[in-house]
């Protein structure tokens, strides 16, 4: 490999641990059974090491993708402005107020809600808090 392409190997290696190190960690079979069907089909990652893995889950994931260089996940639910988030104390899940008058729990590896929304009676929401 030449020097660009080794750099962009080592960067979509660096994201792909960091996105699926809870995978990772338990187990180091989930690197080809939980991880690399989730890891960026156009990224060097994928396209080196999934030829090489028969029958691997095949994943269409929604509202994740790259963002200046960056994977990103964008969560929707909200139909007005978002004015406010937190981070739960372990960072499995994100709280969000909106103009909309409503707050969602979000859990952070899935983008998927926790519960359904709450709504404000007194209007717009400006500001959420995990208490630990």
């Amino acid at each position: 490999m030449r020097a660009p392409e080794l750099c962009q190997f080592f960067r979509d290696a660096n994201l792909f641990v960091a996105s699926s190190r809870e995978a990772i960690e338990r187990s180091a079979p989930h690197i080809y059974l939980s991880a690399l069907p989730f890891a960026n089909k156009n990224g060097v990652i994928y396209q080196r090491f999934a030829p090489s893995f028969t029958g691997l889950t095949s994943i269409d994931v929604f509202g994740i993708g790259p963002h200046e260089g960056r994977l990103v996940m964008t969560l929707k639910g909200h139909e007005g402005g978002v004015t406010s988030v937190d981070y739960s104390a372990d960072g499995l899940l994100l709280a969000s107020g909106s103009e909309d008058g409503t707050v969602r729990v979000w859990d952070t590896r899935s983008g998927e809600e926790t519960v359904s929304p709450l709504q404000s009676e007194s209007g717009p929401v400006t500001c959420v808090v995990f208490f630990s």
